[in-house]
């Protein structure tokens, strides 16, 4: 600001520019900070921390509707569910860049094959009546091993729940045996 020899009239609210014998005076729009009014509280100290800050209180409005009653008032999700139904569309335009003549006929033969598993919009993304599967080992036995990792102290301890959690159904199935383990 010295460089240009520049003042600011806080009364007018303009700043005033000079530089090579021309000056320029330019509107000024500019904010004071608001004090932040204390109030003693003897609230817990966790609300302490949110009273030296200014929160603004805003309205909201809830809306009546549902997140059904929108999915079935949106054009869009109409037309991409109706798109499905349709029988007109027999080759889609998958984007699949440039294909020869065997390559787009094992495509077509790869989606017809496995057409109950692939989904034809966007839609279907998700959704699958396939509920069984397996997986083909062989000769090889599956690997028994905790589902996620956790130390050793916090594995003995699952390990002691799940023998009591054992020991717990044998005494409730055979009451008869007279086993008080608590």
């Amino acid at each position: 600001m010295r460089k240009v020899n520049a003042a600011l009239n806080w009364d007018k609210k303009t700043l005033t520019i000079r530089y090579n014998g021309r000056s320029t005076t330019v509107p000024v729009i500019f904010t004071l900070p608001k004090p932040i009014k204390m109030k003693q509280s003897f609230e817990y100290d966790d609300e302490e921390k949110y009273e030296s800050e200014e929160l603004e209180e805003a309205q909201i409005y809830m809306s009546d509707f549902s997140d059904e009653e929108l999915e079935e008032s949106n054009p869009a999700i109409y037309l991409a569910q109706a798109e499905v139904y349709s029988g007109e569309k027999v080759n889609p335009d998958l984007h699949l860049g440039p294909l020869d003549y065997h390559q787009q006929s094992q495509f077509q033969q790869l989606l017809s094959d496995y057409a109950d598993i692939c989904a034809k919009s966007q839609t279907e993304i998700g959704k699958t009546n396939v509920i069984k599967h397996k997986i083909i080992t062989k000769d090889a036995t599956p690997i028994s091993q905790p589902p996620y990792r956790c130390n050793p102290k916090y594995r003995e301890f699952l390990q002691g729940e799940i023998t009591r959690m054992k020991v717990k159904v044998l005494y409730e199935n055979q009451p008869a045996l007279g086993l008080h383990l608590w």
